[in-house]
């Protein structure tokens, strides 16, 4: 039992090793794919911030450059103006866009450059309003595809402006949306700049950014010198999205944002996972089929060690009721002998001799004792050689309830005699394998017991039900019982609580039981009485 007990422990042992060696597998692989991930997130905001510090000094030197041409050309043409030494061979060396005076009225003289009056009106009137000396290229000066400058002379305002094309692609080239759109290209989702006021510069351009106000993530990292990567869905799909907080060239704090599609991290986490539920299935059910097998082999070597038990047991008993055997044969020779010559006696004494009226009644007393005794001692002596004799068992199926009630019937005056009664109740279709000869001595022993049992009025209840592959009989009486250290007691030979008892009788259904291959115990009832209940098996072929 110790050693099945240890190769199961060991069985367990290894099947949860394995499960805890498939978790943490997957435990390993997920966590190296997400790390990978979270490394590509933080290797292209890296990216991001380099081309974005790049592009913001790139766009400044931009910026630097057209004002220090305008600057130029506005203190040129300053010169010349106040001079009236400006002619339009110097306007188109410049290769000026457009020139004209912001005091003076619009004659055509003083305008340099194609365009409407309209045009001209609303940029004079602009114009009039910028300050000297800076660049103008805000939306306004982009809707008429220009980049300004205003400059003084004496008497008067001039502005000068150039076409913004150029400008205008220096810009993109060295921008941050352009970088960010080229970075974007690279398995990423999106990448943005964004602060409390809005989105800064985001590519795509249809990317979906949660607000600023709903995310306290976005709110926390400006104040926080540290990078979060999180997991995200967006438009159902999970991604990583890093936040990092980012300088720019005039001292503020943005928030850039980058996300990539973490998909594949949840198809690895899904493959990871349903391995890992194909292993535990597959350890679980082997875990349960070693504990079957090793459970069928405890169950054989169990059933082996009964049965070599058993054999053991009866044959011990067959020795020993063969040593009861030889000794009830000797014994009834010897007893049987003289009992033969006392009932001889007995006979002739009743029918060979007379005697005085007056002492007749004794003598017919006297000869009815030595009959009553002699016939009880012959009764003992047939049932100890009936104990102790080899029994073959002459097994048939019997309908039950037919042959209990032709059993009890030769006690029925006796119990109607002493105010008792016997009932039977078992079905008239139960049908059990039995050998009817020493079944019936059973039937009669038990009923006998439980009338003796019985003071004044009472019932002996018989009945009998079917459980599985078992009939189980019982005799019940309203008797006296008999103490708990009895019940087993009785069962032996030579153990009688009643008076006139020879210890015999339970002995014998003891033994007739047994070899039924059924069992036999005495039960006290729950109110008062004792319930004689025998199993026997419903099967022919488990009776030996």
């Amino acid at each position: 039992m110790g050693r099945k007990i240890s190769l199961l422990a060991l069985v367990l042992l290894a099947g949860i090793g394995v499960i805890l060696g498939s978790r943490s597998f997957q435990q390993r692989t997920t966590r190296q794919v997400e790390r990978m991930l979270q490394t590509h997130v933080n290797t292209v905001a890296h990216l991001a911030k380099a081309s974005v510090s790049q592009g913001v000094w790139s766009t400044s030197t931009t910026y630097t450059l057209y004002e220090d041409r305008l600057l130029t050309v506005a203190h040129l043409f300053s010169v010349l103006d106040e001079a009236r030494l400006l002619n339009n061979d110097i306007r188109s060396a410049e290769a000026v866009a457009l020139h004209f005076s912001l005091l003076s009225s619009n004659d055509p003289a003083d305008i340099w450059g194609a365009r409407s009056s309209s045009t001209l009106t609303e940029l004079q009137q602009v114009l009039r309003k910028a300050p000297s000396y800076e660049l103008l290229e805000g939306s306004f000066f982009r809707r008429h595809k220009l980049v300004c400058m205003v400059y003084e002379i004496s008497t008067d305002r001039g502005a000068v402006c150039l076409n913004d094309s150029e400008f205008q692609k220096q810009k993109n080239v060295s921008g941050i949306g352009n970088l960010l759109s080229s970075l974007s290209n690279r398995g990423v989702t999106y990448i943005a700049l964004q602060d409390q006021t809005g989105i800064l510069a985001v590519s795509p351009a249809d990317a979906y950014l949660s607000r600023w106000k709903d995310d306290p993530a976005l709110q926390n990292i400006l104040h926080s010198d540290k990078n979060i990567v999180r997991e995200s869905n967006i438009h159902r799909t999970p991604h990583f999205e890093g936040l990092y907080p980012f300088k720019m060239a005039d001292g503020s704090t943005v928030v850039m944002r980058v996300a990539i599609d973490a998909s594949v991290f949840e198809q690895v986490k899904k493959n990871a996972s349903r391995r890992h539920g194909v292993i535990v299935s597959l350890v679980v059910a082997l875990e349960l089929l070693s504990i079957a097998i090793i459970a069928l082999i405890w169950h054989t070597q169990k059933k082996q060690v009964d049965t070599e038990h058993r054999l053991r047991q009866q044959k011990e008993e067959r020795k020993h009721w063969a040593l009861i055997g030889e000794l009830s044969a000797t014994v009834a020779h010897e007893i049987r002998n003289p009992l033969n010559a006392i009932g001889m006696t007995t006979q002739r004494l009743q029918y060979e001799f007379s005697v005085p009226e007056s002492e007749k009644e004794d003598f017919e007393h006297l000869l009815k004792v030595l009959r009553t005794e002699s016939e009880q001692l012959n009764r003992i002596v047939t049932d100890f050689l009936e104990l102790g004799k080899p029994i073959q068992l002459k097994i048939e199926a019997t309908r039950l309830n037919p042959f209990i009630q032709q059993t009890v019937s030769p006690f029925l005056l006796r119990a109607e005699q002493q105010h008792k009664t016997i009932s039977v109740d078992i079905a008239d279709t139960l049908t059990v394998p039995i050998d009817t000869q020493r079944f019936a001595q059973i039937i009669a022993n038990l009923v006998g017991n439980a009338l003796d049992a019985i003071d004044g009025d009472g019932t002996v209840h018989i009945h009998a039900v079917q459980n599985g592959h078992e009939i189980i009989l019982q005799v019940d009486d309203n008797g006296t019982g008999l103490a708990s250290d009895q019940l087993d007691e009785v069962l032996k030979p030579f153990v009688s609580y009643k008076a006139n008892g020879t210890g015999l009788g339970l002995a014998l259904v003891n033994r007739f039981v047994k070899l039924h291959n059924g069992t036999f115990t005495l039960q006290n009832n729950p109110k008062n009485g004792l319930s004689a209940v025998i199993h026997l098996p419903q099967s022919r072929k488990d009776i030996s």
